[in-house]
C-alpha cells in the first residue's frame, strides 16, 4: 500500500497561509533548489487536493509513464545520484557532476542480476529509514507490529501527514517557508547529533512516521559510514 502526502481541505481554505504561486515569501531564494527548478517548469500547485491526507491510491505507476517521462528526466537531473556504481561508502556526501562511474545498477549480467534481485525483494530487508549508524542493519524506526502502508510526497507534507495521524498539533513547515534556515521557529525539536537543518528535518519526518506506523524512505547522511542512498535505492 502507497499513501499520498497532501493538504486537507481546512488547509486548501486556509487563506493565512502562503500560496505555492505568487507568494513573496515563496520565492526562488527562499525554495529548497530542486523545488525551485520545478516550480519554473510545472504548475506544482496541481500536485495538492482537498482530499483527506490518508486517501490510500489504487494501482501504481504505469511503465510508459516511467520510460517517457520519469525516467528520462531523472537520469538527466539526478546524474550524480544514479551513477554510483562501485562507490565506496562514505563517498556519497562527496559525489559531484564529474563522476566516471557507471550507473548503480552496473552493466551487462551485472545489471540483470540487479533486476531479478529487485523483482524478487532480496533486498527489501535493508532499513529504509536510517537516522544514524546504529539503524543498520535494523532500524530503530521500523519496528512494525502491524501492516505500515508507505507515505510519498514532499518532505514537509509527509512530516504533517505523519503528525496528523498521531494528533500531534505542534507546527509544522509550510512546503513554501524556507524552514531549513528557519528551524528554530518551525515545530522540529533537534536531534542529538546533527549535520544542519535538514538532518533536523530528517530526524522530526523519521519519529513521527514511525509513531504513526508509517514506512517512508529516509537515510541520513549521518550514517554514511555504513550504508548510503542513491537513486538504486528509490527504484528499490
Amino acid at each position: 500500500q502507497i499513501q499520498r502526502a497532501g493538504i486537507t481541505e481546512s488547509q486548501a481554505a486556509d487563506t493565512s497561509k502562503p500560496s505555492i504561486q505568487g507568494n513573496a515569501d515563496s520565492s526562488s531564494d527562499n525554495l529548497l533548489p530542486a523545488l525551485a527548478w520545478l516550480r519554473g517548469k510545472v504548475d506544482i500547485s496541481r500536485w495538492y487536493d482537498a482530499e483527506p491526507p490518508d486517501e490510500l491510491l489504487d494501482g501504481r505507476l504505469s511503465r510508459e509513464m516511467c520510460q517517457k517521462r520519469i525516467l528520462p528526466d531523472s537520469l538527466i537531473y539526478d546524474y550524480v545520484d544514479w551513477y554510483t556504481h562501485e562507490e565506496q561508502l562514505g563517498e556519497w556526501l562527496q559525489r559531484s557532476g564529474n563522476s566516471q562511474n557507471s550507473i548503480c545498477w552496473g552493466e551487462g549480467a551485472e545489471a540483470e542480476q540487479w533486476f531479478e534481485d529487485l523483482l524478487t525483494g532480496k533486498r527489501c530487508n535493508r532499513p529504509w529509514m536510517v537516522m544514524s549508524e546504529s539503524d543498520v542493519p535494523q532500524s530503530s524506526f521500523q519496528r512494525w507490529t502491524q501492516e505500515a502502508p508507505a507515505v510519498m510526497g514532499l518532505d514537509p507534507l509527509i512530516l504533517e501527514f505523519c503528525r496528523n495521524l498521531t494528533h500531534d498539533t505542534r507546527r509544522v513547515p509550510h512546503i513554501t517557508d524556507p524552514f531549513w534556515k528557519t528551524w528554530q521557529s518551525s515545530g522540529m525539536p533537534v536531534p542529538e547529533k546533527m549535520l544542519g537543518p535538514m538532518n533536523i528535518l530528517e530526524q522530526n519526518l523519521l519519529q513521527s512516521c514511525a509513531g504513526a506506523n508509517r514506512n517512508i524512505l529516509r537515510v541520513s547522511a549521518m550514517a554514511h559510514s555504513k550504508t548510503s542512498w542513491d537513486m538504486c535505492a528509490n527504484v528499490e
